[in-house]
C-alpha cells in the first residue's frame, strides 16, 4: 500500500547480498564470497538515479573502501569472517538529496 505523499516522493531502496561459502582445501576452513548490491526496484533507470555508492568494510581488508558507479553497483570480495558493510548511496545532484546510508 502507497504511502501518503503529503508533496514528498518515496522510492524503495533495497541494499543486499548473496553469499556463497567457499573451502579452502589446504587449511579446511570455510572462506566466504559475497557480493553486496544495491537497487531501486520501481526504477529501471538506477544509474540516472544514483551517482555512485561507496561501501565500506572491515577495516582489517585491504583495501576498506570500495566505490561503484552505475551500471554495475555491485562488490564481490571473499573473506573468512563475517562482518556488517556501511553502504552510502549518493544521489544524482539534480535530485538535491543528502547521501543515504546503510548498514548491511
Amino acid at each position: 500500500k502507497p504511502l501518503p505523499s503529503n508533496g514528498k516522493h518515496f522510492c524503495e531502496v533495497v541494499v543486499g547480498n548473496h553469499h556463497k561459502g567457499l573451502s579452502e582445501h589446504a587449511v579446511g576452513d570455510l572462506c566466504h564470497e559475497w557480493t553486496m548490491y544495491v537497487m531501486l526496484p520501481e526504477f529501471q533507470a538506477s544509474k540516472e538515479m544514483i551517482e555512485y555508492v561507496v561501501y565500506n568494510v572491515h577495516p582489517a581488508c585491504s583495501p576498506d573502501r570500495y566505490i561503484k558507479r552505475p551500471p554495475k553497483l555491485e562488490l564481490t570480495k571473499s573473506s573468512k569472517e563475517t562482518f556488517s558493510v556501511n553502504c552510502t548511496i549518493h544521489w544524482n545532484t539534480l535530485l538535491g538529496l543528502q547521501p543515504t546510508v546503510v548498514v548491511h
